[in-house]
């Protein structure tokens, strides 16, 4: 048998650049990255059941550089190739007897190559890498607890300590100082005025600057004075140095992690996810916010000072260029724009006709233009009519100018040549479109605009051009609903020109029919106000969805369903405070850009890269301004005091993603989807996780070239507290979708997805996954289902529908960062070597392709393409079940109880039950944090989710549920489905399980309430058909169980329940007690449900900690996952009613603080699926011949160099 590890993500906790390569440490492993294209060239497990806390490089012989990998108790030796962009190891891990702060290689030395190591009590240890023996330990008198410490200085006569206690201080002394009576060293100087415990000092030899940052969020740095001319190259210069304090800095919001001292200036990062970049004179100068979540846990500079490499706790890695700011404002140039105007006439309003040509209307009524290339300006037009009051448009392309007044007239101006116009020569045309003012101009595409005028008159034109003679026709028109601001601000039409979506000033969209045949616009569907009350900004018809933003900060997912109406999707919020959004743009890159402001800067806002591309400061979005981007040029126009001010930037990410982010805090739940094969018959895996972070993601598991990859394709953030528990399940419907959608799909996946959490919220989704395996050789390019936007990727979609060719945005590294290109595989890379006849752990996984190119432009055999759509179909929160909403768009979030919390899921579908396919009713039982445990039904047809039942029988926490179906043998005759009159006509019973934090496993049987449900559900639905909003009204009822089984001391963390043999089933629990319990058992259904225990067997000491994943894979062998780290695999045995267990393996995952475990079989083998703070996944193969215990990965599998610093003797490679 084998457990092997297969995938993990995870914190990054240690980094180092070397060359054209990052090394990242995350959990045991170090992954190397290609700087060039952020290519993921290896990954290898250095330190087995260690995490890698540091990579230094220790020396460099000429031939390879030697790096010392260390971590915990442990270290490593590993050569780098810097052809292959891989590393080797040099030797086996070794242990010492404690924690490993520091590394340093002792110069100087001529005899031998030592190693200076510094220990968590301060002890620093000298080891010969030759002679693999310890030559020398000292101790500090200062002997308690270090949080950090850093050799300062590492000669073979002179080796400085800065020691960060636990007693707020940071203790500097030498190895070489002279021994005390007591055997220990004192410490010749201190640095006090922290108020909370050093967690990283650094210090710079050239500036002669110590830096340390603490727990008290500040950062302290020191300008360190050696007697005379000294530059401290001696012990004895250290032992008279003097201390001055030139700065106490607060520049994070929470704890300051690390610091690097740089030549110009220094860099921090914190637990607010922030790197902060500081002048020497304490001033930041830039602060590079992309990570998600909390904390940034590892930092490090290339050797030239370019760009800044950061790890956070949301598994990502990232780039950052320290020279990006400096050349961003010698770029950005604001000035006035001089269109040569009388002294009395002032701009109006602005346009850009292209990032070079400034397009004003004046007070006066003048059309000016202004060429920013040739510096002339041109007097296009002069009409008294247009004085005073205008509105502009300029169209998607900037074919036409679309000029409205308070007359009512609608002037189109066509721009037919660039040369031509500047002179201008263009043609135009005049429409009076009403007695009254126009509000408002929106084009919809090239050649359709839109007018509003009083009393929400809305007119449709269609423009016509033949021969330079402009013809407007009015195709449309329609009303809009009365409101404050009833005029038009955005709109998009769709479905083949028969239906149009708008958006009004008051926040609200309006759904429009066009009839042909009337000319006018019927309105079949609202949305009061559901962007806020200032206003809608921006639609976009993409594909088969619909998106919207506006001012309330949210921008929003719709898709349209089979009658032509739209369903909401999907609620995204930018970030917090950001509420003034304009324009989304859909990049090239998978990203999606937000235009907008934020109090007196026009923002623009990278999702993708969670982080501001530009900010400009002009006053704020109430005034007139316009900003177009061609390549890497872009131009921003605003009229403030009267004058139209342009400000020109060159468009240049500072970030590179190198490694792509799951979730910004701990997952709390993981499960499995589905499964799909590519065409190299290779696993594809679709997971769902949940996260602290309130979030939901749906990713795919692929392999290229053997290469396991993780892409997360949906961030869903509908809940609004931590979500707790998932449980998927199958479909008995279809996502609703075009025609124009629908293509063939060999291999589709429909599923329901229940997510339950703080706030007592549930939602539910509908996902459905197409693989497509295409021909061997074939080009295959992934669709990104994240945004769903077809062959709008390459487009820019502004506020006015408009699409524009957008320019790849540039990246700078060094001097002028290569074009990196944003690749799909940025993630860990692990070939699987297993051995079926015991435990693998200890691989190295690497690419050893040198030939950098696009990997999204290589021809990939047997690559597989897929989709995933999804639709959220209800939400609930339990405290807000009689509360009537108003606006059903919107899902009930207010007045909630923030103690209920749901804990676990189980659901009964309607094929469980037995029901035909008609039937689309799912019960569900939830288990609360408030003792109840509650049973709800959701129907998938209607998308209503009630509450049926609920009981407080535990009076203690619910932590989980299941449930099991049972055939009924009380059923006297078959039964009609469609109308279920008595229980006993059920062909099964359902009973649910239940585990508390009281220690006990209840048995409910629900097969009364399921039955008594559905038939009035039903019988009323039916008496409530084709009536308006109505709701069937349920009474609660109320539920016990028939039996209880007192397994656990404490809480039960896990429960599975399953079948082991025809008419027996198999109970495993796991508790905070680290006890596993397992009992055969048989449940009778003759008259009275009763539940019988036939074996039953347990083991106390299962883990060393609570125990949070079991699962019964295969006849007699179960698997349990725990907060220790340890995956462990049981055989049961079975003598005389009597179960004993048998540990056979036991493997350390990288996954801290274990929350959940899942698993799914894939032909032959079993896959674990191991979530917490990181997510991990294991391929298990089970022979019922191997019963031989076998440890992998156990911490006491290492050789531990023990007090009298005796260690055994291994080969090192040097």
């Amino acid at each position: 048998m084998s457990l092997t590890s297969i995938y993990h993500t995870g914190p990054v906790t240690a980094l180092h650049c070397h060359g054209n390569i990052i090394l990242a440490g995350i959990g045991s492993q170090i992954h190397v990255y290609s700087i060039h294209n952020t290519k993921l060239h290896q990954s290898i497990d250095i330190l087995p059941a260690r995490v890698v806390h540091g990579i230094k490089q220790v020396f460099d012989d000429g031939a390879s550089t030697k790096l010392c990998v260390f971590g915990q108790k442990c270290l490593r030796l590993v050569e780098v190739n810097d052809l292959s962009l891989t590393i080797k190891p040099l030797n086996d891990p070794l242990e010492f007897s404690d924690w490993i702060w520091d590394v340093s290689w002792i110069q100087d030395s001529l005899s031998s190559r030592l190693l200076c190591l510094a220990l968590g009590h301060n002890v620093i240890v000298t080891y010969d890498v030759d002679k693999f023996s310890i030559t020398n330990s000292v101790h500090c008198q200062e002997k308690c607890i270090l949080y950090c410490a850093k050799f300062l200085t590492s000669k073979s006569d002179c080796v400085i300590l800065a020691s960060g206690t636990v007693f707020n201080q940071v203790v500097i002394w030498s190895a070489q100082s002279t021994v005390n009576t007591s055997g220990r060293v004192e410490p010749f100087h201190r640095l006090t005025g922290h108020q909370g415990v050093i967690f990283s000092i650094d210090y710079n030899e050239t500036l002669k600057l110590i830096c340390s940052v603490s727990d008290d969020r500040s950062i302290r740095l020191y300008k360190v004075k050696f007697p005379g001319e000294n530059t401290g190259q001696s012990l004895e210069d250290w032992e008279k140095m003097e201390t001055s304090l030139l700065h106490v800095l607060y520049g994070h919001s929470a704890r300051v992690w690390d610091v690097k001292l740089l030549s110009t200036s220094f860099v921090s990062v914190g637990e607010d996810s922030t790197c902060c970049i500081w002048s020497y004179e304490g001033k930041v100068l830039k602060n590079f916010k992309g990570h998600k979540g909390k904390s940034i846990w590892s930092i490090c500079v290339d050797k030239g000072e370019h760009f800044v490499i950061t790890g956070g706790g949301d598994n990502s890695v990232r780039l950052w260029n320290l020279h990006h700011e400096d050349r961003e404002n010698k770029d950005k140039l604001t000035k006035s724009v001089d269109f040569q105007l009388e002294e009395d006439d002032f701009p109006r309003n602005t346009m850009l006709l292209d990032v070079d040509r400034i397009l004003a209307i004046t007070n006066a009524g003048k059309l000016v233009l202004y060429n920013q290339k040739s510096g002339q300006c041109s007097h296009l037009m002069s009409d008294e009519k247009f004085g005073s009051y205008t509105v502009m448009s300029v169209s998607p392309t900037s074919q036409y100018i679309a000029i409205g007044n308070i007359h009512g007239t609608l002037r189109i101006l066509h721009v037919s040549e660039a040369s031509m116009f500047d002179k201008g020569q263009y043609g135009k045309t005049d429409v009076q479109v009403h007695d009254g003012k126009l509000f408002s101009i929106v084009w919809i595409r090239e050649d359709t605009v839109l007018t509003t005028a009083a009393q929400g008159m809305v007119n449709m034109w269609k423009i016509t051009n033949h021969d330079d003679e402009i013809n407007v026709d009015m195709t449309f028109t329609f009303i809009l609903p009365p409101s404050k601001h009833c005029w038009v601000s955005t709109a998009t039409i769709a479905l083949d020109d028969t239906r149009i979506v708008v958006g009004d000033r008051t926040g609200s969209l309006f759904l429009y029919k066009l009839i042909e045949e009337k000319k006018t616009g019927e309105l079949v569907q609202t949305f009061p106000k559901i962007h806020g009350k200032a206003g809608a900004t921006f639609l976009c018809c993409c594909d088969n969805h619909v998106y919207s933003a506006g001012r309330d900060g949210m921008y929003r997912m719709f898709v349209w369903t089979e009658v032509g109406e739209l369903e909401l999707l999907h609620n995204n919020r930018v970030c917090k405070s950001f509420e003034w959004l304009e324009k989304l743009e859909f990049t090239d890159d998978d990203d999606i850009h937000i235009y907008g402001f934020y109090t007196n800067m026009f923002i623009i806002w990278s999702v993708r890269q969670n982080q501001k591309l530009l900010e400009i400061e002009c006053g704020g979005g109430h005034r007139a301004w316009d900003y177009r981007c061609h390549g890497s040029s872009a131009a921003f126009v605003y009229v403030k005091t009267r004058e139209v001010k342009v400000t020109n930037v060159e468009m240049r990410s500072n970030q590179v993603i190198v490694k792509k982010c799951l979730h910004g805090r701990e997952l709390c739940d993981a499960k499995h989807i589905c499964l799909g094969y590519d065409g190299n018959d290779l696993p594809v895996n679709v997971i769902v996780t949940c996260s602290e972070d309130t979030s939901v993601c749906l990713s795919v598991l692929t392999y290229e070239n053997g290469i396991p990859q993780l892409d997360v394709y949906h961030n869903l953030t509908g809940h609004i507290s931590t979500v707790r528990c998932l449980y998927v399940c199958s479909s008995s419907q279809a996502i609703k979708q075009a025609p124009a959608a629908q293509m063939e799909n060999p291999n589709i996946h429909r599923k329901l997805i229940f997510s339950g959490g703080g706030r007592a919220q549930l939602r539910v989704l509908i996902i459905e996954v197409k693989f497509l395996n295409k021909v061997n050789g074939e080009k295959n390019k992934i669709k990104d289902a994240d945004n769903i936007r077809g062959t709008t990727n390459s487009k820019t979609c502004d506020k006015d529908n408009s699409c524009t060719t957008m320019g790849n945005v540039e990246r700078d590294t060094s001097e002028q960062l290569q074009k990196c290109v944003n690749v799909h595989e940025n993630t860990v890379v692990e070939h699987i070597h297993s051995d079926k006849d015991s435990f693998k752990a200890n691989t190295t996984y690497e690419n050893n392709d040198s030939d950098l190119l696009d990997i999204c432009d290589k021809n990939v055999k047997g690559k597989v393409e897929y989709e995933i759509d999804y639709i959220c179909l209800a939400g609930l929160q339990l405290s807000e079940l009689k509360r009537k909403c108003k606006k059903l768009w919107r899902q009930p979030f207010n007045n909630s109880d923030p103690e209920t919390r749901i804990l676990d899921l189980s659901v009964v579908t309607p094929n469980e039950l037995g029901q035909k396919e008609s039937r689309s009713l799912y019960f569900i039982s939830a288990a609360c944090s408030d003792g109840y445990l509650r049973l709800l039904a959701f129907d998938e047809m209607s998308r209503v989710l009630t509450l049926v039942a609920s009981s407080p029988y535990h009076d203690h926490c619910v932590l989980k549920t299941s449930h099991v179906i049972l055939p009924n043998a009380h059923m006297t005759q078959p039964c009609d489905q469609d109308h279920v009159t008595e229980s006993d006509q059920w062909p099964v019973r359902v009973v649910i399980l239940s585990a508390a934090t009281d220690g006990k496993v209840a048995f409910w049987d629900v097969t009364e309430i399921c039955k008594e449900f559905t038939s009035t559900y039903f019988s009323e639905s039916l008496e409530n058909t084709g009536k308006k909003g109505s709701k069937v009204e349920q009474k609660l009822l109320d539920m016990d169980p028939f039996c209880d089984l007192e397994l656990h001391q404490s809480g039960i963390n896990s429960l599975y329940f399953g079948k082991y043999s025809d008419e027996e089933y198999v109970l495993v629990t796991g508790g905070d007690d680290n006890a596993v319990h397992v009992n055969i058992v048989t449940i009778v259904t003759d008259v009275v449900t009763q539940v019988k225990v036939i074996a039953k067997g347990q083991n106390t000491n299962a883990h060393s900690a609570q125990i949070t994943g079991a699962w019964y894979v295969m006849k007699d062998y179960i698997v349990t996952a725990s907060i220790d780290q340890r995956i462990c695999v049981w055989k049961l045995m079975l003598q005389n009613s009597v179960i004993q267990l048998k540990m056979i393996g036991c493997v350390w995952t990288s996954v801290s603080d274990v929350a959940n475990m899942d698993v799914w079989k894939e032909k032959t083998h079993y896959c674990l699926l191991i979530s917490g703070n990181g997510m991990e996944i294991f391929r298990l193969e089970l022979c019922d011949q191997s019963e031989e215990v076998v440890m992998t990965n156990v911490q006491s599998s290492h050789k531990t160099i023990c007090n009298t610093w005796a260690i055994t003797q291994t080969k090192l490679v040097l």
